[in-house]
């Protein structure tokens, strides 16, 4: 309603906000939008929130936003946009003073994280975590019948859940932070019996695996392998099943 009205009405048009004569909010939300973003946004200098999720929006994110430095709170999420945000709104994303809402996939090329964890010489006390950037979750570990005193037979509990895509950005900018990339492809300590601790990630359609036995690998490894593990932990599980086997690499 009221979109291309004559000079001087912009701030009646609907989804635009006004502060002292110059537009501030931009909530187009769901309105069916098509086509790309256009770059032109760039002018409205004093723009501080912009929402144009759930619409139909293709192409990439125009670099030019990256110069809206009032921006508070971006939201494209819902749409069928490609490639990766600006830099600049990444960067401000991550130092706190921008929110976005936007599938993970265009905060990072990181698309799985794949960590296993397993005992050299101890019964159940193997589990896997995969984490996708579609959000999905999924956790399998290894568990004791414990039918008798002598039993020894093990089986997989199979769980399924979903994470927020921020939390897989973050986790995608973590590897890149901690130069997971550049780490070699194998640590390891001459202890007989240790834990084997191994991360695989594809990013950018290629996989990157690091092994790490006994804890060998830097600091920079045991700060991914912890914050896989604790996402992993805070996640609330919709599906748990069980099956013979684990799946393993």
């Amino acid at each position: 309603m009221g979109w291309l009205g004559p000079p001087g009405t912009e701030c009646d048009w609907h989804g635009v906000q006004c502060g002292m004569g110059r537009v501030v909010d931009l909530s187009l939300d769901e309105n069916n939008l098509v086509g790309q973003i256009p770059s032109a946004l760039v002018q409205l200098s004093k723009l501080q929130s912009l929402d144009l999720r759930r619409n139909h929006l293709t192409g990439t994110i125009p670099p030019a936003l990256g110069r809206l430095t009032d921006l508070e709170w971006v939201s494209v999420y819902g749409n069928d946009l490609s490639g990766l945000l600006p830099e600049p709104l990444i960067q401000r994303w991550l130092d706190g003073p921008l929110a976005i809402s936007a599938e993970a996939h265009l905060f990072t090329d990181v698309s799985e994280i794949d960590f296993e964890s397993s005992s050299s010489s101890a019964l159940c006390a193997t589990h896997r975590i995969i984490l996708r950037a579609d959000e999905s979750v999924f956790f399998y570990t290894e568990r004791c019948r414990n039918a008798s005193p002598d039993d020894r037979t093990t089986f997989c509990e199979a769980k399924q859940g979903h994470i927020g895509g921020g939390e897989f950005a973050m986790l995608g900018w973590l590897l890149e932070k901690n130069r997971f990339f550049d780490l070699a492809a194998e640590y390891h300590r001459g202890i007989t019996e240790a834990t084997f601790e191994n991360t695989r990630v594809t990013k950018g359609g290629k996989i990157h695996a690091v092994s790490n036995y006994a804890s060998a690998g830097p600091f920079e490894l045991w700060i991914i392998q912890s914050t896989i593990e604790g996402v992993a932990a805070s996640v609330e599980w919709e599906k748990t099943t069980t099956q013979q086997k684990c799946p393993r690499w």
